[in-house]
C-alpha cells in the first residue's frame, strides 16, 4: 500500500486532538488543557524516540481526564510510541478506555510481545491469537502503534505504519465508547497487575479515523 502523510502531524494539535503527551512532562498539550495525573511514573531524557518519554517500571500508571471531549461513538484514533523493557510472558496494559476498550500487549502462551485488543473479559480484536493466523511480535526498540475505530464497530491496528489487515475484525456491538473522560496509560482500570514495562511517548487521541492506509509515523512536536 501507498504509505500517506497526515496532515499536522508535526504541530500534533488540531481540531481533533483530544489529547496529547509528548514525554517531556505530565501537561495536556492538545486545545483542551485536560487533567493529568501520574503515579510512580518517571521522565526519561536518557531512552526516548523523540525529545524525553515516560518511564514505566512496571507499578506505574497515567491518568487522563477528558471530561466531555470523550469517545461516544466509536470514531477515534490513540497512538503513540513504546518501547519494552523486555519481551516476557505476561499482559502489559497499555491503554485503557476505563473499562470499555483496552489495549494490551499480551505476551501469553508462546508468543511473547504480541499486541491484541481487548474489552473487558471478552477478546475485542486480538492479533497474535484465533483472530489472526501468526504472531505480530513488537521489538525491544521503538514501535509505533495506532488503534483506529469507526462507528460502525470496525476497528484497525497499525504496527509502526502498516495496517494489519489479516486480523481485522468488526462487529456492530463493538463500537468503542468510553463510560466516562477518563483514559489511564500503564495499566489497566481494574487496578489488575497488568503493568506496563518500558517507555512511552508522542500519545494522542482524536475524536476522528486518521488513517486509512499504511502511512509514515513521524513526530507530534
Amino acid at each position: 500500500m501507498k504509505r500517506q502523510q497526515e496532515k499536522k502531524i508535526q504541530t500534533g494539535t488540531d481540531s481533533h486532538t483530544l489529547l496529547l503527551l509528548t514525554g517531556d512532562d505530565f501537561v495536556d498539550h492538545s486545545i483542551y488543557s485536560h487533567t493529568v495525573t501520574n503515579s510512580g511514573v518517571t521522565l526519561s531524557g536518557e531512552v526516548s524516540r523523540f525529545g524525553s518519554s515516560y518511564r514505566f517500571g512496571g507499578s506505574a500508571k497515567i491518568n487522563v481526564d477528558i471530561g466531555d471531549k470523550r469517545i461516544t461513538n466509536g470514531v477515534f484514533t490513540l497512538e503513540m510510541w513504546i518501547k519494552l523493557n523486555d519481551v516476557v510472558k505476561s499482559y502489559k496494559c497499555v491503554a485503557d478506555f476505563c473499562n470499555h476498550s483496552t489495549m494490551y500487549f499480551d505476551a501469553s502462551d508462546n508468543r511473547d510481545g504480541t499486541l491484541v485488543l481487548m474489552n473487558g473479559a471478552a477478546s475485542w480484536q486480538a492479533y497474535g491469537s484465533a483472530m489472526y493466523n501468526g504472531s505480530v511480535v513488537l521489538s525491544t526498540d521503538w514501535n509505533h502503534v495506532a488503534i483506529v475505530g469507526n462507528d460502525s464497530g470496525h476497528n484497525w491496528l497499525y504496527l509502526n505504519g502498516t495496517k494489519l489487515t489479516s486480523g481485522n475484525y468488526s462487529s456492530s456491538t463493538n463500537v468503542m465508547s468510553m463510560a466516562n473522560g477518563k483514559i489511564q496509560f500503564g495499566n489497566i482500570a481494574l487496578n489488575m497487575s497488568r503493568y506496563f514495562k518500558g517507555y512511552m511517548e508522542e500519545i494522542r487521541l482524536s475524536n476522528i479515523v486518521r488513517y486509512t492506509d499504511n502511512f509514515i509515523p513521524q513526530s507530534l512536536r
